[in-house]
């Protein structure tokens, strides 16, 4: 066991005082304490005085600080004598709680001073009102943080929903979103004139958002997950062959004219819309078959599912990329849908269909021209459709135009039903035909 004075230089006061203290060390612990007193470094005397050693009986010199104030030094020495008087009673080790209990017992009892004062804890300062996000402010984080996850098209899709949120409920909150709330605003959506398929399409996106505020520590209602979901018709009009041998063959203004080259582009390779800007010539690779007859095909990794995928390039969708120098002309999508309508109603486009719709459960037969209806991703099923009919396996159908799942592409074989139209027309001509002489009804 050692006992060492020191004073602390580092804590001097405006009038150079500086406090004593004590570090006393036994068997690899350590207790640092104040002995009360302070004093000027010059005012202090450092004496070196012989000690036995209890464990080894052997002498040993050792420093001992010392001032030049009497009362001041009988305190230091007192601290000293009585722990040593402590260390050599003790029976074992003691422990650091038992020697600070001494310290304070010689503070006490020999030196006559008053007991520290317990320490004051401070109260915790109480905390901040937490203030919980709305649903209307939480709403734009979803399109923020999912920025690079989705494509800008997917959340661009969200703003629409939450202005037809706010208007139908300015001041609804994530515990307003249950089950009758969702079927109420899938009413007030009907009642704005849409069809049924466009009302229940934005709970989908308030799926989206509740699910991703419950990952987010945001307490929300289950009932999201059981919104009612609609299942869209499959009704996905096509040009036939002759319909685009018409579109080749009319006359256009410029402008017209290059829309028209880009809608066929589309109707001869399958892609979409947001994949027309990724075609330039360094795509374009050539491919040996067996018969060592080369192939131009179209490298590009399409944007819906990120699939890397090799388009065979035919020679009219070669000719439209050679015409262009391989950068087709693009302009903005909506001005491109309207430009596909304009140039195929002026090739006579005209043929009448019928496109079913549900508004507020009510079924409507509403007829079209088919021009009315084409747009930038009829090109894409125009393809699906021409490889179905020319016999390309439905598996590689799949592959070209990018599907996820082959149920999808079956949509077109099913729309189209050739086959099914030919079975059971073979089937009724293997019947034996009646002679009419002896029919009844003749």
């Amino acid at each position: 066991m050692e006992i060492t004075r020191y004073i602390r230089r580092d804590r001097m006061d405006q009038e150079g005082f500086c406090q004593i203290h004590f570090r006393v060390c036994w068997n690899q612990r350590k207790i640092r304490f104040s002995s009360g007193q302070v004093v000027k470094p010059d005012d202090t005397i450092e004496l070196t005085e012989s000690i036995k050693d209890p464990t080894t009986g052997k002498k040993k010199d050792r420093k001992k600080l010392q001032t030049k104030n009497r009362k001041v030094n009988r305190i230091l020495d007192t601290y000293s004598d009585c722990l040593h008087d402590f260390f050599d009673a003790f029976v074992g080790i003691p422990t650091e709680a038992q020697v600070q209990a001494e310290i304070e017992r010689i503070r006490i009892d020999e030196l006559n001073l008053a007991p520290k004062p317990a320490p004051v804890e401070e109260p915790d300062p109480e905390p901040e009102p937490v203030r919980t996000t709305t649903l209307y402010e939480f709403w734009p984080r979803f399109a923020i943080d999912h920025k690079g996850l989705k494509s800008d098209g997917y959340l661009r899709a969200f703003k629409p929903v939450l202005d037809h949120l706010m208007k139908f409920a300015p001041d609804a909150d994530f515990k307003d979103i249950t089950l009758p709330f969702a079927l109420k605003f899938v009413q007030y959506m009907q009642a704005t004139g849409v069809t049924d398929e466009s009302a229940f399409n934005p709970l989908k996106k308030i799926r989206c958002v509740m699910k991703y505020a419950r990952k987010c520590g945001i307490q929300v209602p289950n009932d999201f997950e059981d919104f009612p979901s609609y299942r869209p018709l499959n009704q996905r009009e096509a040009l036939k062959w002759t319909e685009i041998v018409q579109l080749q063959n009319v006359q256009l203004p410029p402008g017209l004219e290059r829309q028209r080259d880009v809608f066929l582009f589309q109707c001869y390779c399958g892609l979409r819309w947001g994949d027309l800007e990724h075609v330039r010539p360094s795509n374009l690779k050539e491919l040996m078959n067996d018969d060592e007859e080369i192939t131009q095909v179209l490298r590009i990794v399409q944007e819906k599912g990120r699939k890397s995928n090799l388009l065979p390039m035919s020679e009219r969708a070669l000719a439209i990329l050679n015409k262009y120098d391989g950068h087709l002309p693009l302009i903005a999508q909506q001005n491109y849908n309207e430009a596909i309508k304009d140039f195929s109603r002026r090739a006579g486009l005209n043929r009448k269909f019928v496109k079913v719709v549900y508004r507020s459960g009510q079924r409507f037969d509403e007829e079209y021209e088919l021009w009315e209806k084409l747009s930038s991703h009829s090109g894409r099923h125009t393809f699906a459709m021409l490889m179905l009919e020319l016999k390309v396996d439905i598996t590689d159908v799949a592959d070209l135009m990018g599907h996820g799942s082959i149920s999808t592409t079956m949509i077109y074989r099913t729309i189209r039903g050739e086959d099914k139209v030919r079975v059971v027309k073979n089937a009724w001509d293997k019947l034996p035909k009646v002679d009419p002489k002896l029919d009844p009804d003749k």
